[in-house]
């Protein structure tokens, strides 16, 4: 289903308005990664609800930082009912997103 995901742009943090720095949560020494999801399913059209949930299992893969921006609403759910401390979404928190060892944030644009 997932057929592809390109990085479209790295930006620093220091290289963002003070805005974008304030509403992504993103701190001095980290990135703002603008991906680009192709979903292609072979056999059959996907819902909005399955092309979100694959969305949000890449996004919690890549995404490093206190700010989230889920998809979903049982995603949106949880993450209000408070932190997870242990499992997947613990391990996402700390995997590094760039080759050169930056962490940041994703950002999501759909094209």
């Amino acid at each position: 289903m997932l057929e592809s995901l390109t990085i479209r742009a790295i930006t620093a943090c220091v290289d963002l308005p003070p805005a974008a720095q304030e509403q992504l949560g993103i701190l001095p020494g980290q990135v703002n990664v603008l991906v680009r999801l192709v979903l292609r399913p072979v056999e059959r059209t996907m819902t909005d609800a399955q092309a979100n949930a694959l969305r949000d299992r890449v996004y919690a893969a890549l995404h490093s930082g206190p700010h989230l921006e889920w998809a979903t609403a049982s995603r949106r759910q949880a993450a209000a009912a408070g932190p997870r401390t242990s499992g997947r979404a613990a391990a996402a928190r700390t995997r590094r997103i760039h080759p050169a060892d930056h962490r940041g944030h994703a950002r999501w644009r759909w094209t």
